[in-house]
């Protein structure tokens, strides 16, 4: 059996709205333009799969990491409830900003625990990332990770397991 496919979108810092001033929507809104228009993108096509689009709202989404790790662990227990209620779905994320850094620490914390428990779900969930990642080569994998490596102006930026194949995630989460 297959699963859905599911696309949460994810809003950065500060893009919490909950009274808008306007008519228009914020774009993670379910009913804004964009959600329209990404779901009928995703809808055509000669196979279209069926996708669900959802969305993780933040509301205490200041420019703190306090707040993004609160909003990592909530997005955590969402991740945890699409996983057990459709094991063969898989998750797709749209983010703006720092939406981005709560779902790669959603991410991480979630395969750590699966890892900890010794659960069968992260051998599987690691196929899955090796079969989502079928489209770059080991060479361009080496590259890519010998590029987030490398000392940057500002800082040296870490190896994020994003960027990783499942041999590599079993090194980043050991």
């Amino acid at each position: 059996m297959t699963g859905k496919q599911y696309c949460v979108l994810v809003h950065g810092t500060w893009g919490y709205d909950n009274e808008p001033a306007s008519n228009r929507r914020p774009w993670y809104a379910l009913d804004s333009d964009f959600s329209s228009k990404l779901s009928q993108l995703l809808s055509s096509g000669e196979n279209p799969a069926v996708w669900e689009i959802r969305n993780f709202v933040w509301p205490e989404c200041d420019n703190t990491d306090s707040d993004r790790i609160a909003a990592a662990a909530r997005l955590r227990i969402e991740i945890e409830r699409i996983r057990r209620d459709d094991p063969d779905g898989t998750i797709h994320f749209v983010t703006h900003s720092h939406g981005g850094n709560v779902v790669l620490e959603a991410i991480s914390v979630w395969l750590m625990s699966l890892k900890r428990e010794g659960s069968d779900a992260f051998e599987s969930t690691l196929k899955q990332v090796d079969q989502q990642r079928t489209h770059l080569s080991r060479q361009e994998h080496e590259n890519q990770r010998r590029r987030l490596s490398e000392p940057t102006k500002s800082s040296r930026r870490r190896h994020h397991p994003a960027n990783c194949d499942s041999d590599c995630m079993r090194r980043w989460l050991a």
